[in-house]
This record gives C-alpha cells, structure tokens and sequence, in this order.
C-alpha cells in the first residue's frame, strides 16, 4: 500500500511540474494561435474556451509525444496531455481577462 501511494504522489508531481512548464513555456502561444484561430474562423465567442482547450491539448500532445519519444518513456504521454489541459484552463482565464480588459 505504501508504495502504491508513493507512486501516486508521484504521479501527481511530474503532472503538476509540467502543467507549470507548458503554462509557462507556451501559454502565451497557446492563447496568440487561439485568437488567430478566432478571428480568422469568426469563432462565436461562446465557443472561445473549448477552442483554447482543444488548441492547448494538441500543443501539449505534439510536444509530450516528441520529448516522450526522443527520452524512450512513451508512458509520460497520458500525464502530459493531462498536464495541458490543466494549463488550457489557466491559459483561457489569461486569455478571457485579455479579452476583457480596456484597450
């Protein structure tokens, strides 16, 4: 049992540390290529939060799978999909007070 948790901990770290990572390396990416993807496409904006999210886990996806492949650990693939969704939320809130703001 000790070791299942141990391993759960974990988990939750390494999903954690590249949540942190991927918002920090990328968020502002993420939220530039959503807002060229909405104003290109006329995206409504109620839809603006699930394109964010959709853009952040292909970002995370293509970049988890290249450096999980490039290090031989393809397992890290799930966590670090996961980790950019938690990031795609942060990224929208950024991009939704952006959007907000007075210019």
């Amino acid at each position: 049992m000790d070791q299942s948790v141990s391993a759960l901990i974990a988990i939750i770290g390494i999903i954690v540390g590249l949540a942190i990572a991927y918002g920090k390396a990328f968020g502002g990416y993420q939220t530039d290529i959503t807002q060229a993807v909405i104003d290109a496409a006329k995206v409504p904006t109620r839809y603006r939060r699930l394109l964010n999210l959709v853009v952040g886990i292909a970002i995370a996806t293509a970049f988890t799978l290249v450096g999980a492949a490039w290090m031989g650990q393809l397992e890290l693939v799930p966590a670090g999909i996961l980790a950019g969704v938690l990031a795609s939320v942060e990224a929208g809130k950024v991009h939704d007070a952006e959007k907000m703001a007075p210019e």
